[in-house]
């Protein structure tokens, strides 16, 4: 015992004396910053639910003439565009969001402002349904065809796939969207040739 101003204080044994034991702490981990670093998390779909929370909410709100927009649709259409739409939707799942390239990072600006363009295309057919532009063929189709900017953004940016030792290229996401816009608007076009037919 070594006596320090009157009291008596224990000697702590250090490491060089024998049966001493080291005690180690180990740093606490944040759970929430390794959530979201997650690459499974942190993947691009993320970049998509805006956009489907957007056309869940406001899809009832579009007028008549795409309340119908599915109804009578050739298959040779149809079904190209449906099975199209799962992989362009699906496949972002599995590209790495990332933002240290020069094009990833135009990538999100084009993302962004297609994404805006996307909804504002949407609130011209909602609030002003009777205006020569929405009644329009190219402001009918304004819904179908202005997803290839936040599209082709996606595509930039997730450049890289999570998936380990998978060759990739963003041009094969890019050149899906792009098939499946080919259908998506050839539909959309079928539809307003077909609202014009009996209005």
């Amino acid at each position: 015992m070594e006596i320090v101003s009157g009291v008596p204080k224990q000697i702590r044994r250090t490491s060089s004396e024998p049966g001493s034991r080291v005690k180690r702490t180990r740093p606490k981990k944040n759970r929430s910053f390794i959530f979201w670093n997650n690459q499974y998390v942190m993947n691009l779909f993320i970049l998509l639910i805006p956009v489907l929370i957007f056309n869940a909410i406001f899809t009832r709100y579009l007028p008549r003439g795409y309340q119908n927009f599915d109804e009578n649709t050739p298959a040779w259409i149809a079904v190209p565009e449906k099975l199209l739409r799962l992989p362009v939707f699906l496949f972002p799942m599995v590209m790495k969001l990332q933002l240290s390239s020069p094009s990833q990072k135009f990538g999100l600006g084009l993302y962004v402002m297609g994404t805006l363009v996307y909804f504002i295309a949407w609130g011209a057919q909602i609030r002003l349904p009777l205006s020569s532009w929405s009644s329009s063929m190219a402001g009918f189709m304004a819904p179908a065809f202005t997803p290839a900017l936040f599209l082709t953004g996606i595509g930039l940016i997730g450049d890289t796939l999570i998936l380990p030792s998978v060759s990739y290229t963003p041009w094969i996401y890019m050149g899906l969207s792009g098939v499946f816009l080919v259908f998506h608007n050839m539909h959309a076009a079928l539809v307003f040739s077909r609202n014009n037919q009996f209005s």
